[in-house]
């Protein structure tokens, strides 16, 4: 895991982390626990929407994303919310996301629904769209039997 993020930051400071960067980071046979990317803004969205499942699925339960703006997209959301829902209470339980500005209130809402069994922190920065859906849904099923506490929410910078 540490060397993960050390070789994305790495490269991230060198503009260089890219598609082929981030398979190699999010390939291998130990399965990651952890993936901190500091700048994951060259990586195409499809490439990271396809890892994201993957990596939820396979115990995947911290996952930070700077500069999330044009890779994480709807695809990725659904994705998440998916393996999250699947996974139950094993399941993602961090979640922070910088700049991911192709989400919609809605998107938010989906992350929200699919993962509140076991995601107990969520940090959203400079991340348009996070509106009255994304509320509703944490009043909804933050307060349902068999979810997760909400131990941690920090917003900055999200206006709708």
């Amino acid at each position: 895991g540490d060397v993960r993020t050390s070789i994305a930051g790495a490269l991230a400071e060198r503009n260089a982390f890219d598609g082929r960067a981030f398979a190699v980071v999010t390939s291998g046979e130990d399965r990651p626990e952890v993936l901190d990317l500091s700048d994951c803004a060259h990586v195409p969205r499809e490439d990271l929407a396809a890892a994201i499942g993957r990596l939820v699925r396979d115990g995947l339960r911290v996952l930070r994303l700077g500069h999330a703006g044009r890779c994480f997209g709807p695809e990725a959301a659904r994705e998440l919310a998916a393996a999250a829902e699947e996974g139950g209470a094993g399941s993602i339980f961090a979640l922070s996301l910088g700049g991911a500005y192709l989400l919609k209130d809605e998107d938010y809402a989906a992350i929200v629904a699919g993962a509140c069994r076991s995601l107990s922190s969520i940090e959203l920065r400079a991340c348009k769209g996070v509106g009255t859906a994304f509320c509703a849904a944490l009043t909804q099923h933050y307060g349902a039997a068999g979810s997760a506490n909400l131990l941690e929410l920090q917003l900055e910078h999200v206006d709708t």
